[in-house]
């Protein structure tokens, strides 16, 4: 099995799985956050005395933002945050458990989400940049996300997207998040997203009218769950 672990304290342990053989661990890992707040401020207040605990093990911001509106999907995988962040490794996330005020802090994140579903994705393409000085985003794009959860088939006759759309990010499952308790049996954290697009446009209703056009370059199969949303980009 493909697995790194942390002992947190004499009886709990973290464990990054891959969801394959083939998955690498050493390799730069991307965590998907995409969850619901109970709580909003306490959430914001969470994520700055979090992240210098995250910069610490060299984790850099990818991408943060709020769902504006659903274009299609499966009600069970709907979130209304999603947070990208990406870690030198494994052991580079494991680091954060090192470091027992971020223990503390985290107790915050319990309480201020709920629905929350994290796992690692690797990088299969885009133009998504990290950085470890996050900012408010202040640009004009326009932002769709595309999760999927299952086999999917991709029109590689569609490879050309309309001028002004480009391929942000696409992320590939390839780890889970676990614990375990004196030995026992490790229990994954929930993580259904096989595959996370992001696109990036120059507006929202041109995205709009790219994926009702029946464009969009993944098809729907009778095997596959998937989410569409429209995001407006936070960070």
């Amino acid at each position: 099995m493909n697995q790194k672990s942390y002992r947190i304290n004499s009886k709990t342990s973290i464990h990054i799985t891959g969801s394959i053989d083939q998955s690498d661990l050493d390799q730069p890992l991307y965590a998907i956050n995409w969850f619901n707040t109970k709580s909003k401020r306490l959430y914001n207040l969470y994520g700055a005395l979090a992240f210098p605990h995250v910069k610490k093990v060299g984790g850099e911001v990818v991408f943060k933002g709020k769902v504006r509106e659903i274009l299609s999907g499966d009600n069970s995988l709907k979130r209304e945050t999603l947070l990208i962040v990406k870690y030198p490794s494994a052991d580079g996330f494991l680091g954060l458990f090192s470091q027992k005020l971020f223990l503390l802090k985290s107790l915050l994140r319990v309480k201020a989400v709920k629905d929350f579903v994290f796992g690692f994705v690797k990088l299969a393409g885009g133009t998504a940049q990290s950085t470890q000085k996050p900012e408010k985003y202040n640009g004009d794009k326009s932002y769709l996300v595309h999760i999927l959860k299952g086999h999917f088939k991709e029109d590689h006759s569609n490879t050309d997207y309309p001028e002004g759309i480009n391929l942000f990010f696409d992320g590939q499952k390839t780890a889970y998040v676990g614990r375990s308790s004196d030995d026992a049996e490790i229990k994954n954290g929930p993580f259904f997203i096989d595959r996370i697009l992001i696109w990036e446009g120059e507006n929202k209703d041109e995205l709009k009218s790219w994926f009702k056009n029946n464009e969009f370059p993944i098809k729907q199969t009778n095997n596959i769950d998937q989410g569409i949303y429209l995001i407006d980009r936070l960070l």
